[in-house]
């Protein structure tokens, strides 16, 4: 677990208005639309189930695309979104193929970003990452799994999201935690740039 991770979570705790671990409550399996093409798409895991995974096929003619999506419903409590955490691992197996993370609102095209978690290839894994989002209501959040063909018998991609964690700032300190996030990464240069300031 990084140290960013640690910090994020710290954050969210500490001014929240809900936090939600693994797949429950807003984010139950019931949520989602899971769409498998020629792989697999289903939760694992009980009380709550604590792992998505999205399997291609193997001895398919044509790409596989098997996804899972998730659209973000009002929040509680007064605040405006939710952060989303959680970590991820990739097997291309034989098949190859590319993992993407996509979010935005579906009813407006233009707004949808598409992030490449893994760009596949065969045989390529990824070891465990960790990845953050914030999801306002009425976003959709989703995961795609494209699958090259390949031929029977071959080992298929696999890709697993776990460690779920999603947190609503209370309001108004949705900024506060950015900062704190953004403060390890940059806080060490603008720092430097001060001190010549006043030394000069």
């Amino acid at each position: 677990m990084n140290r960013l991770f640690i910090l994020w979570l710290f954050c969210a705790s500490w001014a929240q208005a809900g936090v939600i671990y693994d797949f429950q409550g807003a984010f139950a399996p019931n949520q989602w639309s899971l769409t498998p093409d020629q792989g697999t798409v289903a939760f694992n895991g009980t009380s709550p189930p604590n792992t998505l995974t999205l399997t291609g096929p193997t001895g398919n003619f044509f790409n596989s695309y098997d996804e899972a999506s998730f659209t973000a419903g009002s929040v509680a409590s007064g605040g405006t979104g939710w952060i989303l955490n959680f970590h991820w691992v990739f097997q291309a197996g034989d098949a190859g193929g590319t993992v993407e993370l996509i979010s935005g609102y579906l009813a407006d095209p233009a707004s949808m970003t598409t992030t490449v978690l893994d760009p596949g290839g065969v045989s390529t894994s990824s070891p465990i990452a960790g990845e953050s989002i914030y999801l306002e209501p009425s976003e959709t959040v989703e995961f795609l799994l494209i699958s090259d063909p390949t031929s029977a018998g071959k080992s298929a991609p696999d890709f697993v999201v776990n460690e779920f964690v999603a947190a609503v700032p209370e309001p108004n300190t949705a900024p506060w935690i950015l900062a704190v996030l953004t403060l390890p990464i940059f806080g060490g240069p603008l720092l430097k740039v001060f001190r010549r300031k006043l030394s000069g």
